[in-house]
């Protein structure tokens, strides 16, 4: 029978409550307002990881450092749609996936702030090339972006993203419903248009994807193993409380995303 795995060592420092209530939006925007600009941006941010072929699992570290940038900065004081594609820059280089990233990563934002507006490049992506003056203008702009968050952070990108939690659970015995990995994985997706990752470690995130999963999709009662509950697979110190809390979270948002479709 597996044993328990255990955490995933090096992880960004998670947020408390009282960091959570001290928005610094908060002067300008309501919580709600607040709630739809920062899905506006993971939309943008999904859009140009399509353009550029970057694999979800970096994508999701990539946006968490969005989050944990935005809760430090107020809204007013940077690009959105600029900031965020710096932080895909930031992980696109970080993992050397282009021979020239930052020419590629300003290739994609600009491409798809332009199919934003009323009048979309008519060629296609692989063939769109910047002008040079254009490149020059915004290699500086992402650079000066990129300082500007690294520092914030205090440079640190040690990110752990849940979908490495639902991969190790899908060595666990007994389940013959293997899309509900599937739907799980999707949940976490969503996950990612709050910023519940700043406030719950990413196996929690997991568990609870998992969860609901399992729980409301496949209506499912997921097996215990060794005499213990299914959650405890992965870490013994697991609690079922901060699961069904994150799952709550998670629930809440696609309730309101299905309401508002």
């Amino acid at each position: 029978t597996q044993s328990t795995w255990g955490r995933i060592s090096g992880a960004m420092r998670l947020m408390i409550y009282e960091e959570w209530l001290e928005s610094p939006n908060r002067e300008d925007l309501t919580e709600e307002e607040e709630r739809k600009l920062v899905m506006d941006v993971v939309k943008f941010a999904f859009k140009c990881a399509e353009k550029i072929k970057l694999p979800t699992p970096l994508l999701a570290k990539a946006i968490h450092i969005f989050h944990a940038f935005s809760k430090t900065t107020p809204f007013r004081e940077f690009k959105r749609e600029l900031y965020i594609s710096v932080c895909e820059f930031i992980i696109a280089k970080y993992e050397k996936l282009f021979p020239n990233t930052l020419d590629e990563c300003i290739k994609m934002y600009l491409y798809v702030m332009q199919s934003k507006g009323p009048k979309p490049f008519e060629e296609k992506y692989e063939v769109y090339k910047p002008d040079q003056k254009t490149l020059a203008t915004m290699k500086e702009k992402f650079l000066d972006a990129e300082l500007h968050i690294l520092q914030t952070l205090g440079f640190d990108l040690d990110i752990v993203t849940p979908y490495t939690y639902i991969e190790l659970f899908k060595k666990y015995p007994g389940i013959e419903e293997r899309t509900l990995f599937k739907m799980a994985s999707t949940f976490v997706n969503d996950s990612y248009y709050t910023n519940i990752c700043l406030y719950f470690e990413p196996v929690v995130i997991a568990m609870a994807c998992i969860y609901l999963a399992a729980h409301f999709i496949f209506k499912l009662e997921l097996p215990s193993f060794d005499g213990k509950p299914w959650f405890k697979f992965l870490a013994e110190d697991l609690e079922f409380a901060a699961i069904e809390e994150c799952s709550r979270y998670v629930k809440r948002y696609l309730e309101n995303a299905v309401s508002k479709a």
